[in-house]
């Protein structure tokens, strides 16, 4: 039961947006509920990856506990990877609650309190410039799924 609430949790902001987006389509007419349906859909894959993405970090965790191989490095690699957008980042807060406890959030918060982010930085980074995630194919592949995993 822990760990579906864990994977719930892992993937909420991604669910929050496509349930708002849901009320959106169900409200607005025509033409902007094609685009809430859209999002809807977006936001549905969107949390379908995030939650592979706490799975692989969450195994990855307790493999490197449990081999008793370097925890730094592999938290170092985590968390360079997950820092660009606040989804990614709850989805390692929870893969490292599962895996070592609330020391695990202990450890990331200071990780990212140490980067400059606050409970406020929502959208992914560099959004509102030439460098927007946006405009990038690989943002499109990591949202639907289709990214690039990290290893140990």
């Amino acid at each position: 039961m822990k760990s579906i609430l864990h994977s719930i949790a892992a993937v909420w902001p991604p669910l929050v947006l496509a349930l708002l987006s849901t009320s959106v389509a169900s409200i607005v007419p025509a033409p902007g509920s094609f685009v809430a349906v859209a999002a809807t859909m977006f936001f549905s894959f969107d949390a379908g990856a995030r939650l592979l993405e706490y799975q692989r970090a969450r195994d990855l965790l307790n493999k490197t506990k449990h081999h008793n191989t370097d925890l730094a490095t592999a938290f170092h690699r985590l968390a360079t990877y997950h820092k660009a957008s606040y989804c990614r980042r709850t989805a390692l807060t929870w893969a490292a609650i599962d895996a070592l406890g609330q020391n695990g959030r202990h450890i990331i918060s200071i990780y990212y309190a140490a980067l400059g982010y606050k409970w406020y930085h929502f959208t992914p980074d560099h959004t509102f410039t030439r460098r927007s995630p946006f405009l990038k194919l690989s943002f499109w592949k990591d949202s639907l799924g289709f990214g690039r995993r990290v290893s140990a």
